[in-house]
């Protein structure tokens, strides 16, 4: 039988524990290691970079076009969602799609470690369509079913026929091309667009792009990435940080702030990509799936969604919830192979 001496020490430990359970990026900031609340993540094809602290100027060809993070339901910064406007297949607008169809979360996400991108069921179905009457008016063969669930491919010849999809967000645009928002497989495309009740912008529709994402002032930043040889991807130099091309090998140096990796993209045995990209949780949560994650919670600025790593060498960061009153859409997080 324990007295009231051993009660209290257990108490005072227990609480000491809890409080110091903040992100990794968190305590890296609020030690003064980080000259900026941000980081930053670069998609080349099978070549990405993670940095944090700063931005590289040589790190991006154009100008950064800032976008603010939309609140969880309008209540409190829960992912990095962003509004949606509208989605354009070769520039026309889709329809039969509201606003609150595409925000009712508060805007779509952004997420690194979602493989493709998810629509609600009516702009996925909507796009299809569009596609596959653009495809064939410009020669190509008629898109099946098939296709569109991720059962069959085309190849990058037959990607000429496809037009360019738009998705529009309220401050910047991305233009996809036919092979932004495509699978790329070996040599074969898969069709990358999904329907979910959660909007979501994956790495498909991130390729060839940096994306800043400022926690500091509640913002993305997305410009095109300098995927080019020798192309540097790193932070704020002021810091002291080591600059890392994309095409140089995985670097992870612990005098250093910066992590930079470069990703191998990686073949198996299958004939193709799991069919589980494609499927959602029967919860109607965002999806998991084998070559991406729906992240867990993150720090106070912003909680939420950017899974820090990406490709087949990946740096993993677990974030912790910081209230209990907190209610996530997932429950776990999973870092994969993008």
């Amino acid at each position: 039988m324990s007295d009231g001496h051993d009660d209290e020490t257990s108490t005072s430990v227990t609480s000491s524990s809890s409080s110091s359970t903040l992100p990794l990026l968190d305590t890296m900031y609020a030690d003064g290691l980080m000259a900026s609340d941000l980081f930053t993540l670069s998609f080349c094809s099978n070549d990405a970079a993670f940095g944090i602290g700063g931005i590289d100027a040589g790190g991006h060809t154009n100008d950064i076009s800032y976008v603010d993070v939309a609140e969880t339901y309008d209540m409190f910064y829960g992912y990095y969602l962003v509004y949606l406007e509208s989605v354009a297949v070769d520039g026309t607008t889709i329809t039969g799609v509201t606003a609150e169809d595409y925000n009712w979360l508060g805007g779509v996400l952004v997420d690194s470690g979602t493989t493709l991108v998810y629509l609600p069921s009516a702009a996925a179905s909507a796009v299809e369509t569009k596609v596959s009457a653009a495809v064939e008016a410009a020669g190509g063969k008629s898109l099946s079913n098939g296709f569109f669930e991720m059962m069959s491919s085309v190849t990058a010849e037959e990607l000429e026929n496809f037009p360019s999809v738009e998705i529009r967000l309220s401050g910047y645009t991305l233009e996809l091309t036919p092979k932004d928002y495509m699978l790329h497989y070996e040599q074969e495309y898969y069709w990358g667009i999904e329907s979910s009740s959660v909007g979501i912008i994956g790495n498909i529709a991130l390729q060839n792009k940096m994306v800043v994402f400022d926690r500091e002032n509640n913002r993305l930043g997305f410009a095109d990435a300098n995927c080019g040889t020798g192309a540097n991807v790193t932070v704020a130099a002021e810091n002291g940080m080591e600059s890392v091309g994309l095409d140089d090998t995985t670097t992870d140096d612990a005098s250093t702030t910066t992590t930079t990796t470069k990703a191998t993209g990686a073949t198996g045995a299958r004939s193709g990509p799991s069919r589980n990209v494609a499927k959602l949780a029967a919860t109607g949560a965002p999806p998991t799936d084998d070559m991406g994650a729906t992240p867990a919670a993150a720090s106070p600025a912003l909680m939420g969604a950017g899974v820090l790593v990406v490709a087949a060498a990946l740096v993993a960061v677990l974030r912790r919830r910081q209230s209990a009153s907190y209610a996530p859409l997932v429950e776990s997080a999973e870092t994969a192979v993008v």
